[in-house]
């Protein structure tokens, strides 16, 4: 269950970005929020948000690192091709340390 904080804590971030997209549409103001590799924030910060709330898991943290791989492809830090020679042995790192962890 989400408590209260969070909600919050979540409905402002929501309303605040809602509000910077609504004011750059309008010409209101020119707030450079969405930039080059914005769309990653869909993938981030819902494992992100289940990382705190629920605490770490291997499938939010995963989620989470998937993300933060493709933000980084987009900041052209990785280019697609070296991302996907990077994600096999990740994984294989990730099984690895899955039957090291969990009983």
């Amino acid at each position: 269950m989400i408590s209260r904080n969070t909600r919050l804590l979540l409905g402002g971030l929501l309303a605040l970005v809602g509000a910077i997209a609504l004011g750059n549409l309008l010409g209101m103001w020119s707030i450079p929020f969405f930039t080059k590799g914005w769309w990653t924030l869909l993938v981030i910060v819902p494992f992100l948000a289940e990382i705190i709330i629920k605490g770490i898991k291997l499938w939010s943290t995963m989620g989470l690192a998937i993300g933060i791989l493709f933000l980084l492809a987009e900041l052209n830090i990785f280019s697609i091709f070296s991302l996907s020679a990077v994600v096999f042995p990740l994984s294989i790192i990730l099984l690895g340390l899955v039957f090291i962890l969990y009983r």
